[in-house]
């Protein structure tokens, strides 16, 4: 269910600013004890939502963005589709998902993810898949109130220059 303040729509390229607001914000409040102070300082948010009005004008590339808007103000965004990883058939994946702090414990990132779920039913998913930083106890327990599970496997992002263990949570529908 939605409440009935917010919006959930597709973004057009004009939200990339606000989207890479979001994307800043969730991040340095987040990941504050998951990775170096310094990279999250260094994120830039004009340069985050320079990328995401990018992304939004090109063709659909078998994912579905979604942003959450609360008072004309994104508040939140999610990610869903087709798998990265190999896993399978019938498995979509929810790459992303953010809010900004001060809409957290709100309700609205329960919503958002709702929707992002029946998304993936209606593209004819039986399951799905997603990555948490393993460190990340609220993400954890947000999608374990979701009736998703830690499926045991963990990898180790590196690609930021430090390492951050993840791990994979699954759910069948």
């Amino acid at each position: 269910m939605t409440p009935s303040d917010l919006i959930i729509r597709e973004p057009v390229p004009a939200d990339g600013p606000a989207i890479g607001a979001v994307h800043v914000d969730a991040w340095q409040y987040a990941y504050a004890d998951l990775m170096p102070a310094e990279f999250l300082a260094g994120l830039d948010a004009e340069e985050r939502g320079k990328w995401w009005q990018r992304t939004l004008g090109l063709p659909p590339d078998g994912n579905t963005v979604l942003v959450a808007e609360l008072d004309g103000r994104i508040v939140g965004f999610v990610v869903f589709g087709e798998p990265r990883d190999d896993v399978p058939a019938g498995t979509g994946e929810i790459a992303a998902i953010n809010f900004a702090h001060d809409a957290w414990g709100s309700g609205y990132g329960s919503a958002l993810f709702a929707r992002a779920v029946q998304g993936l039913k209606a593209r004819g998913f039986t399951g799905a898949y997603l990555w948490v930083a393993a460190g990340n106890k609220r993400a954890i327990g947000f999608y374990r109130h979701h009736g998703w599970s830690d499926d045991g496997f963990e990898e180790a992002d590196e690609q930021r220059g430090f390492t951050i263990r993840e791990r994979r949570f699954s759910i069948e529908f």
